[in-house]
């Protein structure tokens, strides 16, 4: 005669304890996952905060080294905003124009010379979200010793109005996604024959 079997399948206790279990290390596995996510999203988004600005410097960057003086166009700059003359191609001019419009974005505004002097500058946004924008403007000065150095001011003077700045400062305090500002400083020489080599002070 056969023993009856014991121990075989899981008793109601056992199955309950076996689903707290699982449940408990799902729970933990979808919050680990969540928390990983949403930190990916945030670096995400911070690195395309990123791009942007790099990005708007590098188009600033690019048109004043290739900045030009007219007659009737001299460069013009402000603490808060610049407007000069930049060759696109080999027969084409345009008057830009950089500025933070009042609602915080850092725009560049161009308008095709000579043949749409009179048109309306066309915008371009940069950098959003800007808190504080500001621009310094640099040109060689002689010392008392003899020396050479980069003198600044907040705008470009009337009488320096015939010639281009030797190096531009830019400052720019821009806010996150996360309400974060962000402190952003760049230099841009301007070419000019022999002067690259100036420390600036």
């Amino acid at each position: 005669m056969k023993k009856p079997l014991r121990g075989q399948g899981f008793t109601l206790l056992e199955l309950m304890i076996a689903s707290a279990l699982i449940a408990v290390v799902g729970l933990a596995v979808v919050t680990v996952f969540g928390r990983g996510f949403t930190a990916w999203r945030r670096s995400d988004a911070r690195l395309q905060e990123l791009f942007a600005v790099e990005k708007g410097f590098r188009t600033l960057g690019k048109e004043l080294r290739n900045a030009v003086v007219l007659a009737d166009g001299p460069f013009e700059g402000s603490k808060g905003e610049m407007k000069f003359f930049v060759s696109e191609d080999p027969v084409h001019l345009a008057r830009v124009r950089y500025r933070v419009l009042p609602e915080g974005t850092l725009v560049r505004e161009s308008q095709p010379f000579p043949s749409g002097k009179d048109a309306p500058f066309q915008p371009k946004n940069l950098i959003s979200k800007v808190a504080a924008f500001s621009i310094e403007y640099g040109f060689p000065k002689k010392t008392d010793d003899g020396r050479t150095l980069i003198a600044w001011q907040e705008a470009w003077a009337v009488t320096q109005q015939a010639q281009l700045p030797t190096i531009v400062r830019v400052h720019i305090a821009a806010e996150d996604s996360q309400g974060k500002i962000s402190i952003y400083n760049r230099e841009f020489w301007i070419p000019h024959e022999g002067l690259q080599s100036i420390p600036i002070e």
